[in-house]
């Protein structure tokens, strides 16, 4: 479940697993779809809604890809439809960011130095949320980006 493009999927297969990668990115499926193979395939989906998948021994929803949504009965509608998806005695794999512990360690700021670029970074929490700033300077020119 969040795929992505697909680099756990492929993984899981490769151990003998018959997998099924869904993503709500269509751009990240189509990059997947590289991977596929009779064991292996790749649908666009959103874990917000009814999974076209049943009977899972096992949901892997990995690296972060949970935690994001605006309130928490989005989240448990997420919770549910993978639980939905799951044989019985089937498992939930939830990796998800420990947002106390990150707040505790948090680095507000830093910069690096590449050869290609300038990197300067600033984290703050907003309410339950790091925001991630990113500023590139590469030959007179300034990128900004924000990431949540």
């Amino acid at each position: 479940m969040a795929c992505g493009k697909g680099r756990h999927a492929k993984v899981l297969s490769e151990q003998g697993l018959i997998t099924v990668g869904i993503d709500l990115s269509e751009e990240s499926i189509q990059y997947a779809r590289r991977f596929e193979h009779k064991d292996l395939r790749f649908e666009k989906g959103n874990m917000l809604e009814t999974l076209s998948v049943d009977s899972c021994d096992w949901i892997f929803n990995l690296f972060t890809s949970f935690g994001y949504f605006e309130n928490d009965d989005m989240h448990q509608s997420a919770i549910t439809n993978m639980s939905n998806s799951l044989r019985p005695g089937g498992k939930l794999v939830l990796d998800y960011m420990n947002s106390a512990k990150i707040a505790l360690n948090l680095v507000p700021e830093n910069s690096v130095q590449t050869e290609l670029a300038h990197y300067s970074i600033t984290r703050i929490l907003e309410e339950d949320t790091i925001v991630k700033s990113i500023r590139i300077v590469k030959d007179c020119e300034i990128f900004n980006f924000e990431e949540r």
